[in-house]
């Protein structure tokens, strides 16, 4: 009887545990990666020599010492690329030993590895007939691993915003007036969702593939709205005004591995098969996500917001010493290992001056 007693207790403590853990769960384990509260930072300051503002929008990389840079300026000094030691220039335009001329500014690189990497954005010239004094439209990069090369879209082509893709023969690029881009090995085809659209980032897997944009009137609420790629079409699956419930987030898509996706805006949302089910609830927007791995994840937004997915919590990191708490944190790259992130922030010395920061964390 005494040994009955014994096994039930054993049996009662066994589950009591087992609740325990499933009700206060550890992190899974991650192969080494650096623990975001034990990363020493260092911090770079950015700003062009002729320039009230220097914005870097945008960070990329196939490993830590191998990360483009770039953004907005009024000349090409913000393409840069970390070789592991220094800042160097990433040879994009002439003025840096590249081959494209011109006036532009760089919304987003993306890439699949060192011999092929996408810059996507706008170029911009005086325009012969004002109004208005300036023209833009929409610029598309492709890096081969030796040379910057403009596919040449046309002054008649909108500015774009976001690029990615699944492989060499699927690359998508969207931009304004609803604009988006197919980018094939022998062709380029264009097509639209919304002609009066801004079409923001587009992103997925290998199963599904989403693009995020909103449509601003002028007059009454903003509308966000959610595309995925069904067989050959694009439908629209779900949308939103400002002030409403948000559904989905439109700043960024990213995915981990296939069958988890991410995107970000007003909080960080996840796809559950058939619809996008809040993840994390965040006062401040999130500007862009990325990581290494699906329990390696990093978000990051204006007013500093910085956060660190560990595979049960998101968690909130304090900026680096040195960086202002004002910093509007833009981008994010990391290989688990070493963490990228840029951002801007106002210098003081100027009215409505701007300087960017990289911070690297390892």
């Amino acid at each position: 009887m005494r040994g009955n007693y014994l096994i039930l207790i054993a049996l009662l403590l066994f589950t009591f545990l087992t609740l325990q853990c499933k009700k206060n769960p550890t992190p899974p384990p991650t192969p080494g990666y650096t623990n975001p509260n034990k990363l020493t930072w260092a911090v770079d300051t950015l700003a062009e020599p002729r320039a009230i503002q220097t914005m870097i929008q945008t960070i990329w990389g196939t490993a830590s010492d191998n990360i483009y840079i770039s953004g907005r300026g009024i000349t090409s000094m913000t393409d840069r690329r970390w070789d592991g030691n220094i800042w160097l220039y990433s040879k994009i335009h002439v003025q840096q030993g590249g081959t494209i001329t011109g006036a532009y500014n760089i919304a987003e690189i993306w890439g699949l590895d060192v011999n092929n990497i996408w810059a996507v954005g706008d170029f911009s010239d005086l325009n012969p007939s004002p109004p208005p004094n300036f023209i833009e439209w929409g610029m598309l990069l492709h890096y081969d691993g030796i040379e910057w090369r403009d596919l040449n879209l046309g002054k008649e082509n909108p500015r774009l915003k976001g690029v990615w893709g699944r492989d060499s023969d699927e690359i998508w690029a969207v931009g304004d007036s609803g604009s988006y881009y197919l980018i094939k090995s022998d062709s380029i085809i264009h097509g639209k969702l919304d002609s009066d659209a801004q079409l923001l980032t587009v992103g997925g897997d290998q199963n599904d593939v989403f693009i995020m944009g909103l449509r601003w009137p002028a007059t009454g609420n903003i509308t966000n709205f959610c595309f995925q790629k069904i067989d050959s079409n694009w439908e629209k699956i779900a949308e939103y005004q400002n002030g409403d419930e948000p559904l989905f987030g439109v700043a960024d898509i990213y995915s981990p591995l296939d069958g988890i996706i991410y995107s970000v805006g007003d909080g960080i949302f996840r796809w559950n098969n058939n619809s996008w089910i809040k993840d994390f609830d965040q006062v401040l927007a999130i500007t862009a996500i990325s990581g290494a791995s699906e329990n390696y994840i990093w978000a990051v937004g204006p007013g500093g917001v910085l956060l660190h997915w560990d595979g049960v919590v998101w968690n909130h990191i304090s900026l680096p010493a040195g960086v202002p708490s004002d910093i509007e944190l833009t981008d994010v790259w990391t290989d688990g290992y070493e963490t990228f992130i840029c951002g801007w922030a106002p210098n003081g010395q100027w009215a409505g001056g701007i300087d960017s920061y990289i911070l690297r964390g390892k």
